[in-house]
């Protein structure tokens, strides 16, 4: 039996995909992607980053909790959590993207992020 994709792997792997969706697509093809493609990670985090609030806006726009900034920060730590989960096998990749992602939601929590009115 295949076990069903929870919604923050879907969003993480969304996220992966820098706002990408592709069909049948999950979380680790996605990074793995990223490996192989030998992408720039500091690019990579600085697009994630600069794109984040569009991406969650444009991926959660029809779910009412939305515009919560309680439900944006539970949303990327379940993200965060999601990709933890992957850390060990892509250690070039993910500590990266993870610690960033960390630094986004201090940033955020501090009032020091723009969500263009998530």
């Amino acid at each position: 039996m295949e076990e069903e994709t929870s919604d923050s792997e879907l969003f993480a792997c969304y996220l992966m995909r820098l706002g990408n969706e592709m069909v049948g697509d999950d979380i680790e093809n996605a990074i793995e992607d990223i490996v192989i493609t030998g992408i720039n990670i500091t690019g990579f985090i600085k697009s994630l980053l600069d794109n984040y609030a569009h991406y969650y806006n444009a991926y959660f726009q029809k779910d009412s909790q939305r515009e919560n900034p309680d439900y944006f920060m539970q949303v990327l730590s379940d993200v965060i959590d999601v990709l933890e989960e992957y850390e060990e096998g892509y250690t070039e990749v993910l500590p990266q993207i993870i610690t960033a992602l960390k630094q986004f939601g201090t940033a955020f929590e501090k009032g020091h992020v723009e969500t263009q009115t998530i």
